[in-house]
C-alpha cells in the first residue's frame, strides 16, 4: 500500500515536471516549482497515513533520510549560494550518522531496510535536477523541511508506541540529530523570501 501511494506520488510528481517542461510557455519557473513541491508534499502525506506499525515507520524513516541525502547530494551542486551548498553537506553528513541510527531501529523492530532509493525515489531527485538556480534551491529547501517535519513527526509516533527504552533512546537520538536541522532550513527559507 504504501509503495502504491508513492509511486502516485511520483508519477505526479514526474507528470508535473514533464508538463511542464513540454509547455514552458505558459508556465513560468516558479510554477514548476510549485507543482514539484505540491507532488512531493502529497507523496509524502499518503506515506505517513499508511505508516502505522512500527516496521512501516522504521522504513518511512529510511526512505526519507535517503531522499533527503540523494536531494542534497544534488543540492551540492547545484544550488546558486555557498550557504546552501553547506546545508546539504551537513544534511549529508547527518543522515549518515541517521541512517546508523534507523539501521539499529530496524534490527530493533525486525524490519529489511533496502540498500538504495527505489526506483520511485530515483525518478523524485532525477526530476529536481530539471530544476535551475533560485528554483532549485526554493524546491530543495521546502521540499527538505517538509520531509524533515514528517520524519520528525513519524519518529515521535513511533517513540510513543515503542515500550523497549532501548528503541525509544535510538528514535530520540534520530529526532535530535533532524530539528536543529530542520531549523536550520526553515531559517534558510525564512531568508530567501
Amino acid at each position: 500500500m504504501i509503495k502504491t501511494h508513492y509511486f502516485l506520488g511520483i508519477i505526479a510528481l514526474s507528470s508535473s515536471v514533464l508538463f511542464s517542461s513540454c509547455d514552458s510557455s505558459q508556465q513560468t519557473a516558479s510554477e514548476e516549482d510549485s507543482v514539484a513541491v505540491v507532488a512531493e508534499e502529497e507523496m509524502n502525506n499518503d506515506l505517513e497515513e499508511e505508516t502505522s506499525s512500527a516496521s512501516d515507520r522504521v522504513m518511512f524513516a529510511v526512505m526519507s533520510t535517503r531522499m533527503q541525502t540523494e536531494l542534497s547530494k544534488v543540492a551540492e551542486q547545484k544550488a546558486s549560494s555557498q550557504a546552501l551548498k553547506d546545508l546539504s553537506m551537513a544534511v549529508i553528513d547527518t543522515n549518515e550518522m541517521v541512517i546508523a541510527k534507523i539501521q539499529d531501529l530496524a534490527e530493533a523492530t525486525n524490519t529489511q531496510i533496502p540498500d538504495a532509493l527505489s526506483t520511485e525515489q530515483q525518478t523524485v531527485v532525477d526530476s529536481l535536477m530539471q530544476l535551475q538556480a533560485p528554483e532549485f534551491d526554493q524546491a530543495y529547501l521546502e521540499i527538505l523541511a517538509n520531509d524533515q517535519q514528517q520524519l520528525i513527526d513519524n519518529l515521535q509516533a513511533l517513540t510513543a508506541d515503542a515500550e523497549n527504552p532501548i528503541t525509544r533512546g535510538l528514535i530520540e537520538d534520530i529526532v535530535d540529530m533532524q530539528q536543529p536541522q530542520l531549523e536550520r532550513v526553515q531559517s534558510m527559507q525564512s531568508e530567501m523570501m
